[in-house]
């Protein structure tokens, strides 16, 4: 790898250097042909001539080498390519990605359920929306290469009230698909059919507030309004639902001790709701009581490591900056996490803290 860096880095130079010795001769060939305009010496004009088709020679020489250079990997390695807005949220989930692509897979090549639910969970500060993204742009198109779809995301909005739960999800399923409420169902299954080419993605957010308040039926209770969908063919054909569970964080630093064991006495502990929750999803993949739904409990979205961000800086920013600012952003994460340490009395950072972090960075050195 040091080797083909040096050979890159010896080919910008030279780019560099030919460029400034192709805009000499031009200088140069300009100079002739303003002299040339000027005499009319013929022995003097002949000596221009011969001149100004060297130059031409000679430039066209510079522009061709120039254009080979640039035109080879090495160079297209070496120039610092624009930062994706989504490097910061490939930083590891490596767990995760293996699970869905598997099940995605399978999920595919089976044709045995009319959708397949991914349950996603973990702490509230684990960034979900941005593993969600994460799942439509990378995780699930590279899954399949010979699948060309697109991937278009619904939010299907969870209610805060629980009576007439049907038809409120109903709504809340057309107001985002149409932006209307008053909708048939043909019209539903009219968008269906014609999105046959692309893969439809719905997600709904659940947390810990909303078990607390509403019960633990309630991801049943989504699922089976799904199974509901298909049973009155509303829905054809074959769609992803994404379940993100948020726990509520209990906050339990060694900064904010006196707020943690107020919470150990609430009757409404966030961390006991959190532990039913847990137990809940381990038993969702044994008892599957959906027929046309293949539900997939997601491991729980943990925490990073410093050992994570320094395996994504080489594995995905390599190729976008200069190998020296590299180590100069790897010197600064574990500066960042030398801090969270020594605040938090943590060795990892929860993603939604460590995205912020990660995207100054890169802004810094770009």
């Amino acid at each position: 790898m040091e080797i083909f860096y040096n050979m890159k880095k010896a080919d910008n130079i030279r780019i560099k250097k030919l460029e400034e010795e192709f805009n000499q001769k031009k200088k140069d060939y300009e100079d002739t042909c303003d002299k040339l305009n000027e005499t009319y010496d013929p022995e003097i004009k002949n000596k221009l001539n011969l001149k100004k088709d060297r130059l031409e020679r000679e430039m066209q020489e510079k522009e061709d080498e120039i254009e080979k250079l640039k035109s080879s990997t090495s160079y297209k390695d070496v120039t610092e390519k624009p930062i994706s807005p989504y490097l910061t949220i490939l930083c590891n989930r490596t767990e995760q990605k293996s699970q869905i692509e598997e099940e995605y897979k399978k999920f595919k090549q089976q044709n045995s359920y009319r959708s397949l639910v991914f349950v996603v969970h973990g702490d509230e500060k684990q960034s979900h929306e941005s593993f969600l993204i994460r799942m439509q742009e990378f995780i699930l198109p590279k899954s399949i290469e010979s699948i060309s779809y697109r991937f278009r995301k619904h939010f299907l909005e969870w209610p805060l009230k629980f009576d007439n739960l049907r038809n409120r999800l109903l709504k809340n399923l057309y107001e985002n698909i149409f932006k209307n409420t008053d909708v048939s169902h043909d019209k539903i299954k009219d968008y269906f059919i014609q999105s046959s080419s692309e893969e439809l993605i719905f997600y709904t957010v659940i947390t810990t507030k909303n078990w607390q308040e509403q019960g633990f039926k309630i991801l049943d209770e989504l699922l089976n309004f799904w199974q509901w969908l298909y049973n009155e063919n509303i829905i054809e054909k074959q769609v992803i639902i994404c379940v993100l569970i948020k726990y509520k964080n209990d906050g339990k630093k060694i900064n904010i001790i006196i707020e943690w064991i107020k919470s150990i006495f609430n009757f409404k502990s966030h961390h006991i709701t959190n532990k039913k929750i847990y137990a809940h999803l381990k038993s969702i993949n044994r008892d599957n009581k959906f027929n046309d739904l293949l539900i997939i409990s997601v491991e729980e979205l943990n925490s990073i490591t410093i050992q994570d961000v320094n395996n994504w800086t080489h594995r995905e920013i390599i190729d976008f900056i200069d190998k020296t600012k590299i180590n100069k952003l790897n010197r600064k994460i574990n500066q960042i996490f030398h801090d969270w340490k020594k605040q938090n009395s943590s060795e990892s950072i929860p993603m939604m803290e460590l995205e912020e972090h990660l995207s100054k960075l890169l802004e810094e050195l770009t």
